[in-house]
This record gives C-alpha cells, structure tokens and sequence, in this order.
C-alpha cells in the first residue's frame, strides 16, 4: 500500500544527489563531495506520495497549429482533462508550465482546486522564453519531490530527454505524453526522441490531432514501436 508523503524529515539519509541551490550546508555530505570533486547533498528519506504533478511544455518554438486547432491548445485541454481524472479519483495532482508567466499549483484535490486549475490554464500564454530541458533542470527540486510526473510536449529536441534521464536516478514514476507535430501539419519527426526515451526506459504515449485522448492514453509506444518507426525513417 502506497504510503502518504510526509514533510518531515527522516533522520537517515537515503541517498546523496548533486548539491541543489538553497540546500542547507548541514545537508551536504562531505565524504561524496570530497570524492566527487562537486558539492553533493544528502536525500532523506520523506516516505511515497501518490502525489502527481504536470510538465506542459509551452515553448512557441515546438508547437505548431494556430489558435484552437493548435497543439498548444491540445496541450492544454490535455492538462485539463488529466487534472480532472485524477481530481476525481481523489489523487493530488499540480502543473507547471513556463509561458509569458510561470504558471504552477502545487498538487491538491477537491473542486475548488479544479476551479482553480482551469483559472490558471485559461490564462496560460506561450512564449519562447524557457525551452523544456532548462525547465527540466532548474526546476529539479519541484520534480524530486513527487512521486509521478507527467511530461507533455510536442518537441523533437532530445536535449530535453538527456535532462529527463537525470531524474530517473530518483524513485520517480515518469510520463511522457508527445503530441506529434506531424498530425498539424507541422515540420518534427519525433523518431529520435522516442528512441532516446526508450533506451532510458521510458515508452511515450503519442497524441496526434483528432485523437480521442481515452484511446490515445491506453496504450503508450513500446520499445518494439520506436524499433520499427526508426527503421521506416531509415530507408
């Protein structure tokens, strides 16, 4: 049985993980830095959480489609409707998206938090100013803290996959849901990205435009999946 996040900390250090900025130096484990030649810090141990939190990918470079036949507004209605699932199945569940703003709400339940959700993504703007893998990277501290993530994005750039697969050292549960480019018209085969996803272990869900999202998030690309596109992309 799952147990609930707590937000006390346990005496024991679980692990040791690369020194973040604002960790307290009492957390920094000296016998690792000293090795490492890198400051390091300790992870404790703060139990499981079915806590689920969203990565929206809102970058104008990656997306393609103009207004609500767009997959910047298929994203968004996708974060919507994920919210609402698990909202009504009574798991905590947040988002985070970078645009004109930065747009987050930490994981809660209840309806007030989907008033809220639909609030903040009915405000939601792209912009070009942060690309997912520097999101991936700075907000670290965000992802490490829940159990399952949730990433969306139509992006062909596999930089971000390489910032993604530093966080599978964590006890980390993480989605990927593409939403493929080629389905709006759009330039961006994504066969390198699904094969990079797939040699860290990670089997994406593919959304293309006119998807029922129920069918499109039954079944995720295997392996076997990005094996034959990749060999189709070859010839």
């Amino acid at each position: 049985m799952a147990r609930r996040r707590s937000n006390i900390l346990s005496p024991h250090a679980s692990s040791v993980r690369e020194y973040a900025y604002g960790d307290s130096l009492s957390r920094i484990h000296w016998k690792s830095t000293a090795r490492s030649g890198r400051l390091m810090s300790k992870e404790f141990d703060v139990g499981t959480s079915n806590e689920v939190m969203i990565l929206n990918d809102l970058n104008d470079s990656v997306h393609v489609g103009e207004l609500d036949e767009s997959s910047i507004e298929l994203s968004i209605s996708l974060v919507a409707s994920l919210c609402k699932k698990y909202i009504n199945s009574n798991t905590p569940v947040g988002f985070l998206s970078y645009g004109k703003e930065r747009y987050h709400l930490p994981p809660s339940t209840g309806s007030s938090h989907f008033d809220r959700t639909m609030e903040i993504l009915a405000q939601a703007q792209s912009s070009d100013d942060k690309k997912l893998h520097q999101i991936l990277n700075e907000e670290r501290n965000i992802w490490i803290n829940y159990t399952s993530i949730i990433v969306i994005t139509p992006s062909n750039n596999i930089e971000w996959v390489s910032a993604l697969s530093e966080l599978t050292q964590f006890n980390i549960n993480i989605t990927v849901i593409l939403i493929d480019p080629i389905s709006f018209s759009g330039d961006g085969d994504q066969t390198d990205v699904i094969s990079t996803l797939a040699s860290i272990g990670i089997s994406p869900f593919i959304l293309r435009k006119g998807d029922s999202m129920e069918a499109a998030l039954s079944r995720s690309f295997s392996r076997a999946d990005s094996s034959k596109l990749a060999g189709l992309s070859s010839r």
